[in-house]
Protein backbone atom coordinates (compact mmCIF):
# COMPACT_ATOMS: atom_id res chain seq x y z
CA UNK A 1 0.00 0.00 0.00
CA UNK A 2 3.08 2.61 0.81
CA UNK A 3 4.19 1.48 -2.61
CA UNK A 4 1.10 2.74 -3.85
CA UNK A 5 0.62 5.68 -2.07
CA UNK A 6 4.05 6.53 -3.61
CA UNK A 7 4.13 5.48 -6.95
CA UNK A 8 0.25 7.49 -7.24
CA UNK A 9 2.31 10.64 -6.13
CA UNK A 10 0.44 11.25 -2.90
CA UNK A 11 2.47 12.41 -0.37
CA UNK A 12 3.08 11.01 2.85
CA UNK A 13 0.66 13.58 4.87
CA UNK A 14 -2.04 12.87 2.72
CA UNK A 15 -4.94 11.11 4.08
CA UNK A 16 -6.13 8.14 1.98
CA UNK A 17 -8.90 5.74 1.27
CA UNK A 18 -8.16 2.28 0.36
CA UNK A 19 -10.49 -0.48 -1.76
CA UNK A 20 -9.55 -3.70 -2.05
CA UNK A 21 -11.71 -6.31 -4.21
CA UNK A 22 -13.10 -9.68 -2.48
CA UNK A 23 -10.92 -12.29 -2.45
CA UNK A 24 -10.86 -15.57 -0.52
CA UNK A 25 -12.59 -15.68 2.34
CA UNK A 26 -9.42 -15.91 4.19
CA UNK A 27 -8.13 -12.91 2.81
CA UNK A 28 -11.27 -10.95 3.62
CA UNK A 29 -11.09 -12.17 7.12
CA UNK A 30 -7.22 -11.10 7.12
CA UNK A 31 -8.20 -7.56 5.96
CA UNK A 32 -11.55 -7.09 8.47
CA UNK A 33 -9.35 -8.38 11.17
CA UNK A 34 -6.25 -6.25 10.48
CA UNK A 35 -8.54 -3.30 9.31
CA UNK A 36 -7.22 -0.58 12.03
CA UNK A 37 -3.57 -1.77 11.90
CA UNK A 38 -3.64 -1.31 8.28
CA UNK A 39 -5.39 2.01 8.21
CA UNK A 40 -2.57 2.93 10.70
CA UNK A 41 -0.01 2.63 9.23
CA UNK A 42 -0.72 3.55 5.67
CA UNK A 43 -2.22 6.90 6.95
CA UNK A 44 -6.14 5.60 5.96
CA UNK A 45 -9.70 7.40 6.43
CA UNK A 46 -10.98 3.99 5.20
CA UNK A 47 -10.48 0.37 3.79
CA UNK A 48 -13.11 -0.94 2.03
CA UNK A 49 -13.37 -4.36 0.40
CA UNK A 50 -16.14 -4.17 -2.61
CA UNK A 51 -17.20 -6.97 -4.64
CA UNK A 52 -15.71 -5.28 -7.84
CA UNK A 53 -13.51 -2.39 -8.43
CA UNK A 54 -14.48 0.47 -10.66
CA UNK A 55 -11.76 2.41 -12.14
CA UNK A 56 -7.67 1.46 -12.63
CA UNK A 57 -6.88 -0.87 -9.78
CA UNK A 58 -3.38 -2.04 -9.20
CA UNK A 59 -2.93 -5.73 -8.26
CA UNK A 60 -0.76 -6.79 -5.37
CA UNK A 61 0.90 -9.98 -5.15
CA UNK A 62 1.19 -11.82 -1.50
CA UNK A 63 2.78 -15.07 -1.52
CA UNK A 64 1.00 -17.17 -4.06
CA UNK A 65 -2.05 -14.84 -3.78
CA UNK A 66 -3.04 -11.72 -6.06
CA UNK A 67 -5.27 -8.65 -4.51
CA UNK A 68 -6.82 -5.90 -6.56
CA UNK A 69 -6.37 -2.65 -4.74
CA UNK A 70 -7.41 0.89 -5.44
CA UNK A 71 -5.50 3.89 -3.68
CA UNK A 72 -7.31 7.48 -3.94
CA UNK A 73 -6.99 11.12 -1.74
CA UNK A 74 -9.46 11.94 0.61
CA UNK A 75 -10.44 15.32 0.28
Amino acid sequence: IQNLRKDSGFDVVDKISIMVQSSSAEWNASITDFATYIQQEVQAVTLEILPTLSGASSELSIDDSTLQVQVAIVK
